[in-house]
């Protein structure tokens, strides 16, 4: 039986490789950047989920409650493949949103990036190749983002159902494709977009990559103007210009794993172009009603979206665990992942897929009023955490004590 009517913690497990590590300079990165999701994620709570949605109901008490009421918190100190500690929570419940939550679609986004970067890499093994596409739709600031969206998924639907789509994949030799949602927000108001990677049974050379370039443009813009009251225009809708299947795999990986999933903690790809994490975040500091609004916009829109879809046709490359939802990610074992500097400086071959690394120690958390009001009100979960990373089971011990005076006097 676990004993949580203490104020120190309980270590229910350590091994004999039990150590620290001294803070690098990357490190230190990776522990501002979860800080600022576990902020941001506060903020948001507290500030600007007032939809009644039940996604938005879920993410208010995302990480605030016992995911197991009658079992403790616990947090675990784990070996990363670099060697470094890394220690996170468990018990806690997740809400699995990747729109919503900065800390869930951190790792969503970590474990379906990996998963994609799997799949293109397979394919090459094969003998395949790969082709990556921009799609998007005009948008102007009187244009809601739910209509956008909607004009730009008819405008798939149609033309995937065409005979001419058929032609196209047949011409190529396109066996498939995976397409991602991104959603950003600028001085022309919503623009929701596609990255869609085509595979190609064969490699294309530079002319016929020219050739899919064109034949796919005019096939989009004909169903957008024809289904829809939207245009296009080639600069934003094109076939972008990377040569190599492991080029293609790694530029995915960091749209998906790192670009969307810090945009809260990095400049956006212009300074007018903001993602909705920048939004929540620019709120929080300023409680601009403007941003407020593009929020709340925004959640009303994207409940229900999928951030990447596959074809049918490349069901045999995709592996059992590639196939689970957003919400079961999020509550498998939340253990120490690729840390966020990795992610953004991986190279074509160091994209690995979620997966726990080494457990050193684990303890159980006090169960006691003043540490239950900690958790339910306080926004600094991730510097008991660094104490844990930092100072071991000391500094967890000295961390929690300062907690008990401050919240008993």
């Amino acid at each position: 039986m676990h004993r949580t009517d203490t104020a120190s913690p309980v270590a229910i497990y350590q091994s004999d490789e039990y150590f620290l590590h001294p803070p690098r300079e990357d490190t230190q990165r990776s522990t501002k950047q979860r800080a600022n999701r576990w902020e941001l994620l506060g903020d948001i709570q507290r500030h600007l989920l007032y939809q009644g949605t039940k996604q938005a109901l879920r993410v208010r008490v995302c990480r605030k409650r016992k995911a197991q009421k009658y079992e403790p918190l616990r947090a675990e100190l784990r070996t990363t493949s670099t060697g470094r500690n890394k220690a996170n929570f468990q018990n806690m419940r997740t809400c699995g949103s990747v729109w919503l939550c900065p800390c869930c679609s951190q790792k969503i986004r970590t474990q379906r990036a990996a998963e994609l970067d799997q799949t293109i890499r397979l394919h090459g093994e094969r003998g395949g190749d790969a082709v990556l596409s921009l799609l998007s739709i005009s948008h102007y600031r009187k244009h809601s983002l739910k209509s956008t969206q909607h004009a730009q998924k008819v405008a798939w639907t149609q033309m995937t159902k065409q005979r001419d789509y058929k032609q196209l994949k047949d011409r190529f030799g396109v066996v498939g494709y995976a397409k991602t949602l991104e959603v950003t927000n600028g001085l022309n108001g919503w623009h929701p977009h596609y990255h869609v990677v085509w595979f190609t049974e064969r490699p294309l050379t530079d002319a016929e990559r020219e050739q899919f370039d064109a034949a796919l443009y005019q096939l989009w813009m004909h169903n957008v103007t024809k289904y829809t009251d939207r245009s296009v225009n080639h600069e934003a809708n094109h076939v972008q210009k990377i040569r190599t299947i492991d080029g293609i795999a790694n530029y995915m990986t960091k749209s998906i794993a790192f670009e969307l999933t810090h945009g809260h903690t990095k400049d956006g790809k212009t300074p007018t172009q903001r993602t909705p994490f920048q939004i929540a975040n620019d709120y929080t500091t300023s409680f601009d009603e403007r941003d407020e609004a593009r929020w709340n916009e925004y959640v009303d829109a994207i409940v229900g979206e999928r951030m990447i879809t596959y074809s049918r046709s490349l069901s045999e490359l995709r592996t059992p665990e590639s196939h689970a939802t957003d919400q079961e990610i999020a509550e498998m074992d939340d253990s120490p992942t690729q840390p966020d500097e990795e992610i953004a400086e991986m190279d074509d071959s160091t994209a690995q897929p979620v997966g726990a690394g080494k457990l050193i120690a684990s303890f159980d958390l006090p169960n006691t009023p003043w540490f239950n009001l900690w958790w339910y009100t306080a926004n600094e979960h991730t510097k008991l955490l660094e104490a844990l990373e930092n100072d071991g089971e000391t500094g967890l011990n000295l961390f929690i004590e300062e907690i008990r005076r401050r919240f008993e006097q």
